[in-house]
């Protein structure tokens, strides 16, 4: 005798919920995580782009702050040297004897180079020479 046993078969619930509650749950806690989601990505979209603004700021600024510690050290040797001259002069006879020695190299430079033609376009040459090491040939 065979008998044949009837598998019972379970009733279509239109209630998702109790049929598969894991995957609706996954999926309700998908749409209420949507709007962090997207607050979360417009405030990474913020943050990228305001660091995008900020790095064009600092390096156009950058210009500004170079020149500025430029003039800044210029200024600082230009009082440095006026100290020491200032500290040079209070030293007795010391002023004196270098500005003789200034008068004296003045003075061999103009009979040396500035007297004679050909001399002076000695100077020139060499003036020349002088400024393409430094600056360059031109054009």
């Amino acid at each position: 005798m065979t008998a044949k046993m009837a598998i019972p078969e379970q009733p279509v619930n239109s209630n998702s919920e109790t049929c598969h509650p894991e995957i609706t749950s996954e999926i309700l806690t998908e749409e209420k995580k949507q709007p962090w989601v997207q607050l979360i990505s417009t405030l990474i979209e913020t943050i990228e782009t305001l660091s995008d603004h900020l790095n064009d700021r600092v390096t156009n600024t950058k210009q500004i702050f170079i020149a500025v510690a430029w003039i800044i050290a210029a200024l600082t040797s230009l009082k440095l040297s006026l100290a020491v001259l200032n500290a040079i002069n209070t030293i007795p006879f010391l002023g004196l004897f270098l500005e003789i020695i200034g008068i004296a190299y003045v003075s061999w430079f103009i009979c040396r180079y500035l007297l004679n033609a050909a001399h002076r376009e000695d100077l020139a040459l060499q003036v020349k020479s002088f400024k393409e090491q430094i600056f360059g040939t031109t054009p």
